[in-house]
Order: structure tokens, then sequence, then C-alpha cells
């Protein structure tokens, strides 16, 4: 058997500081995006982000769940909308 200690056997180190919960006004408005995800999944869309790797520009795609074929592309802003039901309905969405 090793006398060297275990990492049970170590002293303990400062407890985490976890930060403070957000507003709830915060959480009300993520639960509310959460609900509009599921609604356009409800109706076969999904919304998927992504980051041009040379460019760093970020693109919005609005996607057909099942299949992934791209129906449009979103602003970041138009993707917000959608999500914090600002927009009605589909935005417009830019064809490539």
């Amino acid at each position: 058997m090793s006398s060297d200690p275990g990492p049970l056997d170590s002293p303990p180190g400062p407890e985490p500081v976890l930060p403070e919960p957000p507003p709830a006004a915060v959480l009300d408005e993520i639960g509310a995006a959460a609900d509009r995800a599921e609604q356009l999944a409800d109706r076969d869309r999904e919304l998927h982000v992504v980051q041009d790797a040379r460019t760093g520009r970020i693109t919005v795609q609005l996607r057909e769940l099942t299949s992934g074929r791209v129906l449009g592309v979103l602003t970041p802003s138009e993707m917000l909308g959608l999500l914090t039901g600002e927009e009605e309905g589909p935005p417009s969405a830019r064809r490539r």
C-alpha cells in the first residue's frame, strides 16, 4: 500500500464561489425563449447558429428539423426577436 495521500486525503481547497442567480425577469425570458423553440420544433423548424471560421461572423439558419434543409438565413437580431416574441410569426428570412 502506498503512503502517498490520495485526492480524498488532500486538504480542502477554497469553497467555490457561485454567481448570483439571474433576476426573475431574465429567467422568465429564458423560459419564454425555450417555449418558442419548442413551438418551432412542433412545426419541424429549428434555429441553427454557426460562426464562420474565417470571418468570425455569426449566421443563424432557419432549418427543417428533420432534414436539416436550410429554409432561410436570419440576422442575430431577427433570431432574438423570434425567440422573445417581438417578431410575429416567422421573421423575414433572406434566401441564400
